[in-house]
């Protein structure tokens, strides 16, 4: 079971987090960096720290394959209970929640 929730954690960072930090980067002129893949206490997928010029943020980031509305109320949930800095990246969020 620990092997199969790496291997799907690999699959979210390969195919899911970096195109979109890269993508990000490229509209954005940011510098995004990967920090780590935190523990499990953490609760987050990744931290990154984007920076422009002298600033520099760090923020967790939640990888999720597709958002539905369930997951949704958790991901604002959590948002609150770590200052507002969570990033959520996914590859398919369906139309009627993009304006969520």
């Amino acid at each position: 079971m620990l092997h199969e929730q790496a291997n799907i954690m690999n699959i979210k960072h390969e195919q899911i987090l970096l195109p979109a930090l890269s993508k990000l980067m490229e509209l954005t002129g940011m510098e995004i960096k990967v920090l780590d893949r935190p523990d499990k206490e953490r609760r987050a997928d990744a931290i990154i720290e984007l920076q422009h010029g002298l600033q520099s943020v760090l923020l967790e980031v939640e990888v999720k394959m597709e958002i539905r509305t369930a997951a949704l109320a958790n991901l604002l949930e959590k948002q609150k209970t770590i200052n507002g800095n969570l990033l959520m990246v996914s590859r398919y969020i369906p139309a009627p929640m993009k304006d969520e």
